[in-house]
């Protein structure tokens, strides 16, 4: 009998734990009797002109592998040649194709933790091995270079899950020892939006799928110089952008004033809904992401129980966070829910007072 052969660093991956309702259907139960607290997701449906452009796609032709549009329409948006953007279907697929072109068997890649785990799964996924310096200070970031000499450094800014945002001088001086990789995912969010943090050995990454509320279409794209992005799109699947997804985030782009709107709304109830849960005793992280932390005691227990409840939040355990939850907030109705379910919990090994 023929066998395919299996590469022992593809037997050694592992999933990758991620938020969202969605993965609650293996478990029967349905996501949409689910208040998501989990994921970091705008809580607005499709604006009109969203909706009509992706009734107006004929899902009979090809997608435009070159994504010419969306990809002419945010580099005037950046102010970059449309040679700089690569478009793809979602950042992961950006991070692992990344990794599949800049490294292979025997590279490292440095990451600064805790954070995104697709990072590490792209890197063992190319065959490379991982390192990990858990900190909020760049001098131990360009320690851990000098140390472990890394082929590629990746970098979430806003981090996931702690929110913490470095500085435009903090990324330069990471992206003069190494190369960096840095994931802008969140920074959609901050109002007025930052621009990217280009530059000398660099790659900056972008998505759509949070701060304009895409994520069954899975939308991102990079940033950076257009010998190293061609080469990363040979590594990218063709047509991996569909017609949909790329119809949508046109229309999304162009029309902003409702993901504004929207997006001022969930910073204050992020501050509504910190302040609320402070209020019960529990300690509460809170930096320049729209989410946040809170110290909850044993996570995974307290994560279960809220599930019970109706509530899903993030379980940080597999962060290495193991007694703290992320929360990304949603409507105010949803909040006081949360709240009240919190208050009521037993949660040991907290500064919480007891009655």
């Amino acid at each position: 009998m023929t066998v395919f052969p299996i590469r022992s660093h593809v037997r050694a991956l592992r999933p990758v734990v991620h938020g969202g309702a969605a993965q609650l259907r293996a478990r029967g139960l349905d996501p949409a009797r689910i208040d998501d607290f989990s994921a970091t997701l705008l809580p607005l449906s499709p604006p009109p002109p969203v909706r009509a452009a992706i009734a107006a796609v004929d899902p009979r032709s090809y997608p435009d592998p070159a994504s010419t549009r969306l990809r002419k329409l945010l580099a005037r948006r950046h102010g970059v040649d449309p040679a700089q953007v690569l478009c793809a279907g979602g950042s992961v697929a950006l991070i692992r194709a990344i990794a599949r072109t800049c490294l292979g068997p025997g590279d490292r890649a440095l990451i600064v933790g805790p954070t995104f785990g697709e990072y590490a799964a792209g890197v063992r996924a190319a065959g490379g091995s991982v390192e990990e310096v858990c900190t909020d200070r760049v001098d131990r970031v360009l320690g851990a270079i000098d140390r472990h000499r890394p082929a590629l450094v990746f970098l979430c800014n806003p981090n996931n899950p702690t929110g913490h945002r470095w500085t435009a001088d903090q990324v330069a001086a990471i992206a003069a020892r190494a190369p960096l990789v840095v994931d802008e995912a969140y920074m959609g969010f901050l109002q007025p939006c930052p621009a990217p943090v280009m530059g000398p050995g660099r790659l900056v990454l972008r998505s759509l799928t949070k701060d304009h509320a895409m994520a069954g279409l899975r939308v991102g794209y990079a940033l950076g110089d257009p010998d190293l992005l061609a080469a990363v799109a040979h590594q990218l699947d063709p047509w991996g952008l569909g017609s949909v997804a790329e119809a949508a985030a046109v229309a999304a782009l162009s029309h902003p004033a409702p993901y504004r709107d929207a997006i001022a709304a969930l910073w204050r109830e992020r501050d509504r809904l910190a302040e609320a849960i402070a209020g019960l005793g529990l300690p509460v992280d809170v930096r320049a992401a729209p989410f946040f932390l809170v110290e909850v005691g044993d996570a995974a227990a307290a994560s279960a129980r809220l599930l019970e409840s109706g509530l899903l939040v993030r379980d940080c355990s597999s962060f290495g966070l193991p007694h703290h939850i992320r929360i990304s907030p949603q409507t105010p109705a949803a909040g006081d829910r949360l709240v009240a379910a919190l208050a009521s919990l037993p949660l040991p090994c907290t500064n919480r007072e007891q009655p």
